[in-house]
């Protein structure tokens, strides 16, 4: 009986983790922005999560992570999101790292690209949103509500 007890804790030792999906989270925050990206582009995998974070460095606003066993985060960073980001920005920040994560994107050089590398500022992306749209969705979108 002694010997197997550390028989058994060697085997379970050495059986590979089975991955499983965590479930899905949204922050409140972000389901107006979530609920969009979906009615814009449906054949997108919904499991993903998305909260915010205090541990990202003050020149990233957000990030799209794919961990090993395929599971989804978005992770934004919380000063960013309450004290620079504003409504359109804050929009922005999301269908882009939607972008990254359901749709596999890689960031765009083009100034008016949901993946562009940069947030540009709120005038821009309030005057060309329909642009930003279709370099995310196609020329068959339809705009998120307005604030």
């Amino acid at each position: 009986m002694r010997l197997l007890l550390p028989i058994f804790l060697l085997l379970i030792s050495c059986v590979k983790e089975i991955p499983n999906l965590r479930p899905s989270y949204q922050d409140e925050a972000f389901k107006p922005y979530i609920s969009c990206f979906k009615q814009n582009y449906p054949p997108a995998d919904m499991r993903f999560r998305a909260q915010f974070t205090d541990d990202l460095p003050p020149e990233i606003d957000g990030q799209c992570i794919i961990h090993e066993d395929g599971q989804k985060t978005i992770i934004v960073n919380r000063l960013q999101w309450d004290n620079k980001l504003g409504y359109w920005q804050r929009e922005f920040l999301i269908l882009h790292e939607l972008g990254h994560c359901l749709m596999g994107l890689e960031h765009s050089e083009d100034p008016l690209s949901f993946i562009t590398t940069y947030t540009p500022d709120e005038v821009t992306l309030r005057v060309n949103r329909e642009q930003f749209y279709e370099s995310l969705f196609g020329p068959i979108f339809e705009l998120c509500p307005l604030k």
